[in-house]
């Protein structure tokens, strides 16, 4: 399974109520009844998307998104996936020990980035990452703030105007 390499204490398969996976297509993932891959589920979630542009929202519980399959390398050039922690204490995965997602075409869309509450759990250093805010890149009419991996984007948090720092990061 992927995640085997998250051993460092972050989290692991075995801290969720509930472990989904998209398919190998434009997916929903997510508790919301209706044309939703997957039925609503409280607690804490682990919501992984994959090849294609996906919709991954968590739910009430401390959750961790996931926008591409991460068994691939390369995971994420040309998505566009939207993902939607809701509310609790999230984590956003942007990479992992061996790579950064979303590298060239395509970047992850952060619905609703809390800074006292959530997270990115993404490769390499501080050093790799920079931010800009943005006037109305995406969503409504709030500016939004872009992260970038040496230069590229890699997420733009919807709507949100945020000075990022180390503390909204775990670096694998």
């Amino acid at each position: 399974m992927a995640w085997t390499e998250y051993t460092n204490g972050l989290f692991s398969l075995d801290d969720f109520d509930t472990t989904r996976f998209g398919t190998d297509s434009n997916d929903q993932v997510g508790p919301s009844p209706g044309f939703w891959l997957v039925d609503p589920a409280p607690g804490d979630d682990y919501l992984e998307g994959n090849a294609g542009n996906d919709n991954l929202t968590g739910h009430g519980g401390d959750d961790v998104l996931v926008g591409v399959d991460p068994d691939y390398f390369g995971a994420g050039a040309g998505e566009y996936d939207r993902l939607n922690g809701g509310v609790g204490y999230d984590i956003f995965v942007l990479g992992d020990n061996q790579e950064v997602y979303y590298e060239g075409n395509g970047y992850a869309i952060i619905e609703d980035f809390n800074q006292a509450y959530d997270y990115f759990a993404v490769n390499g250093s501080s050093s790799d990452y920079s931010f800009t805010t943005d006037s109305n890149v995406i969503g409504g009419s709030a500016n939004d703030t872009i992260l970038k991996y040496q230069g590229d984007w890699i997420a733009v948090l919807e709507d949100t105007n945020v000075d990022l720092n180390t503390g909204d990061f775990y670096f694998l």
